[in-house]
């Protein structure tokens, strides 16, 4: 990119020619350095002001590399925001800053997220690598979630993993990353833990979501392969769980309820979720308290899974104890306030407010 074609990029996406702001950087290097922050903070007002400033400076002929990167991915932010389309012309422009910036990840990242739809395909993989390596901070749970899925899809399921363990110690929450572990999980063969990955992916997910509807495809295959007399002597715990589910999707909670007991019993200590099935049996069933107990120990266990202090808000309500639901229903939206319980927690709380006035 020329020093002109810089000049007339501010203009094209029209920045501002002049701006205040308290505190302002004093060098062009700060601008730059201010710019780049912004932008990774998904701020590109502010790093557009920044490209300002540097042109100010410079007197529109900028010539410093980082600061024509800095230009080259404002840029392909605004092509991908008016031509979502036409994604070569974005490419483009990532491209220019990696080569202008090698050292800045977030180009890397942002061309590997571009490169990714409509489905993320082996040419992101190692912008993603080098993305990791540059700064680990800059990626997103779907970053871990593509790269794993990548991973498992060519057979290398050792680094699938520890990308997906990796991503999950950052995003425990992360939908997607929970459903590409368990399917890694279960290609290495590791059924229980693929189990409960889904599990999660299924809870966090709730209802039609794609990747909920996914998650519960692969448990289908799990129940067709373990769901048998070798199930239980192979895997114990995990044919409970799925005669557990098998039960209770046909409306036998109390016959459900005496398999996942057992399984509790198999692993010293429990996995959550296992608490979570049981909690799940027993409201099913009516027996709110007992749910209630069972639950209460899973959040002891997961703070971060905001599904289960909607439940429990939920349980609260079906007992009449109406603080008590809304400061479950509370704790969940703001343990996360993006996921499907929680959006159904604001709802019951606007419901229960309504009835009482």
């Amino acid at each position: 990119m020329s020093r002109p074609v810089l000049s007339c990029m501010m203009l094209l996406i029209g920045i501002p020619a002049v701006f205040a702001v308290e505190g302002s950087p004093t060098t062009t290097a700060d601008w730059i350095q201010q710019g780049k922050r912004a932008i990774e903070q998904n701020d590109y007002a502010t790093a557009g002001k920044c490209l300002s400033m540097i042109l100010q400076r410079s007197d529109n002929k900028s010539s410093d590399p980082e600061a024509i990167a800095l230009g080259a991915v404002v840029m392909a932010y605004g092509l991908w925001q008016q031509h979502p389309d036409q994604p070569l012309l974005v490419r483009q422009q990532l491209q220019d800053a990696i080569a202008r910036n090698p050292d800045w990840a977030y180009p890397y990242y942002f061309l590997a997220r571009v490169l990714s739809y409509p489905a993320p395909s082996a040419q992101i993989v190692p912008l993603l690598e080098k993305a990791l390596s540059l700064d680990p901070g800059l990626a997103t749970a779907d970053d871990f979630a593509f790269l794993t899925l990548l991973y498992n899809q060519k057979g290398d399921t050792a680094r699938a993993i520890l990308i997906a363990e990796q991503g999950l110690e950052r995003f425990p929450a992360g939908v997607l990353l929970r459903l590409v572990s368990g399917e890694t999980r279960l290609a290495r063969e590791e059924a229980l833990t693929g189990f409960y990955e889904l599990q999660y992916a299924i809870f966090l997910g709730g209802g039609g979501h794609p990747v909920s509807v996914k998650a519960k495809q692969d448990l289908q295959g799990l129940i067709r392969q373990y769901r048998n007399e070798s199930g239980r002597r192979q895997a114990p715990e995990l044919y409970a769980c799925l005669e557990a589910f098998h039960w209770e999707s046909a409306g036998d909670f109390p016959k459900a309820i005496g398999l996942l007991q057992n399984a509790l019993v198999i692993r010293n200590p429990p996995h959550p979720l296992a608490h979570l099935l049981l909690g799940e049996a027993y409201l099913q069933n009516n027996q709110l308290e007992r749910g209630i107990q069972e639950l209460k120990l899973v959040v002891g266990i997961i703070p971060w899974f905001a599904p289960a202090y909607g439940e429990l808000g939920d349980a609260y309500e079906a007992l009449g104890e109406h603080t008590s639901a809304r400061e479950w229903w509370q704790q969940c939206m703001s343990i996360d306030p993006t996921n499907w319980k929680a959006h159904q927690a604001e709802t019951s709380l606007k419901r229960l407010g309504a009835g009482e006035r």
